[in-house]
């Protein structure tokens, strides 16, 4: 590729200098034609005083004097003066890209772990976490509730804790007294027979 470039750039150079050589050419035959044409001026003018009189040689002056100066204020256009000015732009920055991109250049592992990491997309709950969340919604929900029975009936500890509640006897004093009637009811049904009393019976 830098050969290639290389060729290219030798194409241009030549061109520009066929052009700028043939612009050059140009300028110096036109010098010339005004050189060779101040030459037959000054040729007519020693012949003019050679041959002449004053009388014809005044009267050639102003047409020799306006002749010789615009012979004399002849210059050659601005644009063949820089002619032969030429120069190689280069931007060396460019030019660094251009090779680091074209040629490759060497990356570790690391330099490619530092980019961005993308998180990953949020998954939609599945039906086992659908179930296992009204699960224990539901069953706190129902823990919540179990105190609420009958319109209204508090119950603490739920059955459990009913069945366990201390009972008394004749002989002691009440432990605890409550005053719910759907734990009484049940007390009454369970020891309304006199035999399921055991050692606490008073028959």
């Amino acid at each position: 590729m830098l050969e290639e470039r290389k060729q290219e750039l030798l194409k241009e150079l030549e061109s520009v200098f066929s052009t700028k050589q043939i612009a050059l050419t140009v300028v110096g035959q036109k010098a010339q034609e005004t050189v060779d044409k101040i030459y037959q001026t000054c040729d007519f003018v020693d012949r003019l005083t050679k041959c002449a009189n004053i009388a014809e040689i005044l009267m050639f002056r102003k047409l020799l004097d306006t002749k010789l100066q615009s012979l004399m204020s002849t210059n050659p256009e601005q644009s063949v003066q820089t002619a032969c000015e030429l120069e190689f732009v280069s931007n060396y920055q460019a030019i660094q890209v251009g090779v680091r991109n074209t040629f490759g250049y060497v990356r570790s592992s690391s330099e490619a772990n530092i980019g961005p990491t993308k998180q990953p997309p949020i998954a939609r709950p599945t039906n086992g976490s659908l179930l296992n969340g009204g699960s224990s919604s539901s069953s706190s929900s129902v823990n919540g509730s179990s105190g609420s029975l009958n319109g209204g009936i508090h119950l603490p500890t739920g059955l459990n804790g009913v069945l366990d509640r201390p009972y008394t006897n004749g002989l002691l004093g009440p432990v605890s007294q409550s005053t719910s009637p759907f734990d009484s009811n049940i007390i009454s049904k369970r020891f309304n027979n006199p035999s399921t009393l055991g050692p606490f019976s008073t028959a």
